[in-house]
């Protein structure tokens, strides 16, 4: 079976949540008119999980620690480009959402969306297809901001076959390769430096701010 991506289609909650929550957003109605439209019907997009900092210390979860937070939706039309976030998360203080409720939380433009939408189509190029087993993969986000990148998150679309990929589109992270495919371990093991030094620094940063 050949390398495929597969772009997972928006079940219909997300959809509406987004087609509703777009008008309200001053950057959406200052977009090109084919933009607007490619974003309005929009039908797929990826699942969006957040990675925290204590996923990928030696006694972390990885990727099984990771949470759902939402979807996102890109979508580019004559070298612009727009994504739309949707949150599903819980929210509480003075307008309480409840876990799993969508709603449209921000539109993005900028290098990290192109960079992501160029990394979606590099998938199946020869430079990064290469790194990658010849069968269909799901593409999901990873989303790591305590670690400074984010990244595809690659899921075989046959259970069991294979291990997922993770393919960073952008870092902060020096010794963090752009468009090549790490396994979780190889991964982990250059983002845990940083955890480490975030948590060593936490109790610093308590004492300084007044925390007990």
């Amino acid at each position: 079976m050949p390398l495929a991506t597969i772009i997972q289609e928006m079940p219909a909650d997300v959809k509406k949540a987004l087609q509703d929550g777009l008008p309200s957003f001053r950057s959406f109605n200052s977009a090109d008119a084919i933009l607007k439209q490619t974003l309005l019907q929009a039908t797929h997009g990826q699942t969006v999980s957040i990675l925290g900092v204590p996923d990928v210390l030696s006694v972390g979860k990885g990727l099984n620690g990771a949470k759902s937070a939402g979807w996102r939706v890109a979508v580019s039309n004559s070298g612009a480009a727009v994504a739309a976030d949707i949150y599903t998360m819980q929210r509480g203080g003075k307008y309480p959402v409840p876990d799993g409720a969508p709603r449209l939380a921000c539109l993005r433009q900028g290098p990290e969306v192109d960079n992501m939408l160029q990394t979606i189509t590099s998938i199946t190029a020869p430079s990064l297809a290469g790194q990658l087993p010849a069968e269909p993969f799901n593409v999901q986000l990873l989303i790591m901001p305590g670690l400074f990148t984010d990244a595809l998150l690659l899921q075989p679309q046959n259970s069991g076959s294979t291990t997922p990929f993770i393919v960073p589109f952008h870092t902060l992270v020096g010794n963090v390769r752009l468009n090549y495919a790490y396994t979780e371990q190889e991964l982990i093991a250059l983002l845990r430096p940083i955890a480490e030094k975030w948590i060593s620094c936490a109790p610093k940063l308590s004492r300084a701010s007044g925390v007990p």
